[in-house]
């Protein structure tokens, strides 16, 4: 017989809580999933790097965000995380907190919800809203983040204060403000604030500071780090603070195309409105004082960042306390779901659905409508919730007429949010990190950011380091500096707050750029766009990235010997040459012997015009697409009508349009005007043969007569005259001839290509000109190539009066002193002309 008389059963409160524990740890592992884990992307291309500092100091010695920022960092997070990495791997490390603080997410929401109302049930129906980790504040503050970070990890721990002050517990509450501020200054800071407003107005004075003594106490050790970093923020770290992060402080940027945040925002928080309604609860006031403190902190956001700017206030980032307050609100939302009854079910359902689906987030505004109309029919809907409705849905008729919003719409596709690991990324930098010294620098592209997480090698800098000016005021300069070295041609607005262009990649920049860079910065590499290949010593290549060492590869090929020798020179005798024989006699017909004379070629001339369709203009974006065809197509037939006598050849060149219009136009033009010759302009790099640009394009258009080939990319391009042969053999199989409208040899930069190395001359530019205007003119489908070339010769005529040549194909002109005479040469051994030569020396004329 078994003694049972010492077991303690599990209160069922407790085992409640346990089933929870296990559902969250499911609903992580779900979200995990839906909403996509990374290593490697967002404010981690920080983080990582001071973590892998703080665990061995021989790493990032050269890097300068490392080296200054790292000590004013007002966080203890990462120096105590630093020892995890003795034990487990970085990867193993970060996934395993992930998914602990993604569960807590859960766990603390669904406590959150209990404290507030008493029932597990709303917690879950706001579990639902937060699974697939669409939604998101103000200042870009998502309620899901992707990656692990210590903003991350502060947020269960925000909840769980935020549930202890509902559960009446509020030392509870500070106790945690106190200890989050050591992980996350701001997000403590920010929740102690919202805390402290609730107690100046709900408990006596001497508990007042009771409470903040017990949350500045547990803060003191980052408190003093702060205190030990303090730095001068002067006018230059304001504008480069607009620059840099508008978006995070600055809410006069918020209002613009694309961002939805500001009017989502507003109609979630009047939906909880609407909900309050039906749940008003025992923690209203409570509510609304939190509210009050957050609603502070925005007002000195605003005052303190675009009317009076102060450094503390922009550094705090106030508005990132809005993740709080829609937390409360999608809890509100939830216990009203759960508390529907009769029509309200409606109501509720659409939320559900409207909450928990992202591509359903677009229909808030027809929800908050249902949900305010069945308030109303049941007389539960206040003033105060009347006005807040109101206010919203303005905030989103104005948003709809200035920056695009779509107040309405639906769809059924589920989008899960798109990785920003490139694995082409990944492996260079696990490539560098076991291929190159510990020390090594390497140049980067700025936009491209967080190749020190797996290399463990040092940088000259990124775009995202900027976040690191709310910390230090000192590394303002030196990182704005790389930033203008590493993307030159950025251009700042007039007012010095946004940054109009953001200038060239690194990517962009030619060979003799890059190595200036490079020596500027003494880097050890650099990394690059696999495409276009460069002209340094490469010591890694994947599809994507490659590495090179910043110097010139001396054992590329100066030229591709045999092709130009065998195919181009011999198809230009057999297609584009011609035997010529001229004759010259006077007027009894007799020789002109030893009489001088020249013999030059003239260009054919023929108009062309290139922009048939037209740019499609800004009035017509809004208009449908059967209308602008409609306009253009009329645009086309008047330029064709009033033109048709003047111009030889016509282009439709960037004209905008969808394939169907492109069509249309096509088939329009040729119906009405059947006799003219049409092209199409395209613009195929001259270093990929495979499938050449434009080519879908034409094979596409039924109608054309010749594709116009502009013959200039990549910039500063030697093309290889088989690469030229291969893009020309590929437009000549779809039965179009080709003309070579656009085509300039440089004559300074890097050359580009796989044929020859170095910088452009005018000498090289001319040797260049010469060879393509040769390789493009033997090509049998070529009738065309723009621009001159000049060929004369002279000499004094035989004893028989006869002249032979062998000239290209086309029009010449010969004179005996200053009589001249025009005639053409054609293919093969045709050419034979007779001249005579008045008696007075002035005309020459064909008596053949």
């Amino acid at each position: 017989m078994t003694n049972t008389s010492n077991c303690t059963p599990v209160p069922p409160d407790r085992r409640y809580r346990l089933l929870w524990l296990l559902a969250c740890l499911a609903l992580a592992w779900l979200q995990m999933t839906l909403a996509g884990y990374e290593l490697g992307v967002g404010n981690q291309a920080i983080q990582v790097p001071f973590l892998l500092r703080l665990h061995d100091a021989t790493l990032f010695t050269r890097d300068v965000m490392v080296g200054i920022t790292l000590d004013a960092y007002p966080s203890l997070f990462y120096r105590g995380l630093a020892h995890a990495l003795s034990l487990v791997s970085l990867p193993t490390l970060y996934y395993g907190l992930h998914f602990l603080t993604t569960a807590g997410v859960f766990f603390f929401v669904i406590e959150l919800c209990r404290a507030m109302f008493g029932s597990y049930w709303p917690g879950l129906v706001a579990c639902l809203f937060l699974l697939a980790g669409h939604h998101r504040a103000l200042a870009e503050q998502t309620l899901y983040s992707t990656c692990f970070t210590h903003t991350w990890a502060v947020f269960p721990l925000t909840l769980a204060a935020l549930a202890m002050l509902y559960r009446d517990r509020p030392f509870a509450a500070f106790t945690i403000a106190g200890v989050c501020f050591n992980i996350h200054a701001l997000e403590a800071g920010q929740l102690a604030i919202a805390l402290t407003t609730w107690a100046v107005f709900s408990v006596p004075p001497r508990k007042v500071a009771a409470l903040l003594l017990v949350f500045i106490v547990l803060a003191t050790p980052t408190l003093f780090q702060m205190l030990q970093h303090r730095e001068h923020f002067g006018a230059d770290w304001f504008q480069l603070m607009h620059i840099r992060s508008g978006h995070h402080s600055f809410p006069f940027q918020w209002w613009r195309a694309g961002q939805a945040d500001v009017p989502r925002f507003l109609l979630i928080l009047a939906l909880a409105g609407v909900a309050m309604s039906l749940v008003p609860g025992p923690h209203v006031r409570k509510t609304l004082l939190l509210t009050a403190g957050i609603a502070l902190m925005f007002v000195a956001g605003i005052l303190f960042s675009e009317v009076w700017p102060n450094a503390l206030v922009i550094r705090a980032q106030l508005f990132r306390s809005s993740r709080f307050l829609m937390i409360i609100a999608l809890a509100y939302i939830a216990a009203g779901c759960v508390r529907a009854r009769g029509w309200e079910l409606i109501g509720a359902a659409l939320v559900v659905a409207c909450l928990a689906a992202p591509p359903w987030l677009i229909l808030l505004p027809v929800t908050l409508l249902v949900t305010t109309l069945l308030a109303l029919s049941h007389r539960r809907l206040l003033w105060q919730q009347a006005t807040l409705v109101g206010s919203a849905l303005l905030v989103t008729l104005a948003a709809w007429r200035t920056i695009d919003f779509v107040p309405v719409g639906f769809a059924w596709n589920f989008h899960r949010p798109e990785s920003s690991n490139d694995p082409g990324w990944i492996d260079a930098q696990l490539w560098a990190r076991e291929h190159t010294a510990r020390d090594a620098l390497f140049l980067t592209p700025a936009q491209m950011s967080g190749f020190r997480i797996y290399s463990q090698r040092a940088v000259v800098g990124e775009w995202r380091d900027g976040t690191q000016l709310y910390f230090s005021a000192r590394f303002a300069g030196p990182w704005w500096e790389r930033m203008e070295a590493l993307q030159p041609g950025m251009r700042i607005a007039p007012d010095g707050r946004r940054l109009l262009v953001q200038g060239r990649s690194l990517s962009q920049l030619d060979d003799e750029q890059i190595l200036v860079l490079a020596k500027r910065s003494a880097v050890d590499y650099v990394v690059l766009a696999s495409d276009p290949p460069r002209k340094l010593v490469t010591a890694y290549r994947n599809p994507q990235w490659t590495i090179y060492r910043p110097e010139v590869d001396t054992s590329l090929l100066v030229a591709k010997p045999g092709f130009f020798e065998d195919v181009v020179l011999p198809n230009l005798e057999k297609h584009r040459k011609g035997d010529v024989r001229l004759q010259l006699v006077d007027v009894t017909g007799r020789p002109l012997v030893d009489a001088p004379y020249r013999i030059w070629a003239t260009n054919e001339l023929t108009v062309t015009t290139n922009c048939l369709a037209g740019f499609t203009p800004g009035r017509l974006r809004a208009t449908p697409e059967d209308s602008v065809e409609k306009e253009l197509t009329e645009h086309a037939f008047d330029l064709i009508g009033r033109n048709t006598n003047r111009v030889d050849f016509w282009e439709l060149t960037d004209p905008g349009l969808s394939q169907s219009q492109m069509s249309n136009l096509v088939a329009a033009i040729r119906g009405k005007f059947p006799t003219i010759k049409l092209g199409l302009s395209v613009a195929p790099l001259l270093t990929a043969p495979d499938s050449p640009r434009g080519l879908a394009d034409v094979r596409q258009l039924k109608g054309l007569d010749f594709v116009a080939i502009r013959a200039v990319r990549p910039v500063g391009v030697w093309a290889d005259p088989k690469t030229l042969y291969d893009i020309f053999d590929a437009f000549a199989k779809e039965g179009l001839r080709i003309r070579v409208t656009e085509f300039v040899a440089p004559t300074n930069g890097w050359i580009e290509g796989s044929t020859r190395q170095g910088q452009w001359t005018p000498e090289l530019a001319a040797e260049y000109h010469r060879q393509f205007r040769t390789v493009a003119l033997s090509h049998p489908a070529v009738d065309a190539v723009n621009g001159s070339e000049s060929w004369e010769t002279n000499g004094v005529v035989a004893l028989n009066g006869v002249i032979r040549f062998r000239g290209l194909t086309g029009h010449y002109v010969v004179a005996v002193g200053t009589a001249p005479a025009s005639f053409p040469v054609t293919r093969g051994t045709n050419s034979n002309y007779r001249f005579q030569l008045d008696a007075a020396g002035k005309t020459l004329t064909v008596i053949k």
